[in-house]
């Protein structure tokens, strides 16, 4: 059975930043994460399930261990819109 995730994003007026909350397929809330612009996507690798998270409005993604503790951003993409993790070659696909 394939995972999915699912990211909400919504304006919260008390605070400064919009906060994007991140799913597991079971509903349970994993991560809140502040600061994201506009985030569209999000993949997770099987192995570690850690989460590939990308950030369109700021043209970036970040990767999340399974805690949500930031391990990598990476950052100069052009508007990014799709990601997928082939857990097979451990490669990041980018369009």
């Amino acid at each position: 059975m394939t995972e999915r995730w699912c990211i909400n994003s919504n304006h919260n007026h008390t605070e400064r930043w919009p906060v994007s909350k991140i799913y597991a397929p079971t509903g349970e809330l994993l991560k809140k994460e502040r600061g994201l612009v506009e985030p569209v996507a999000c993949t997770m690798d099987p192995a570690d399930k850690s989460i590939w998270l990308m950030d369109r409005g700021k043209s970036e993604i970040l990767k999340l261990d399974s805690s949500g503790k930031p391990l990598n951003r990476i950052s100069g993409l052009d508007r990014p819109f799709a990601l997928t993790y082939d857990p097979d070659t451990h490669h990041l696909w980018v369009a």
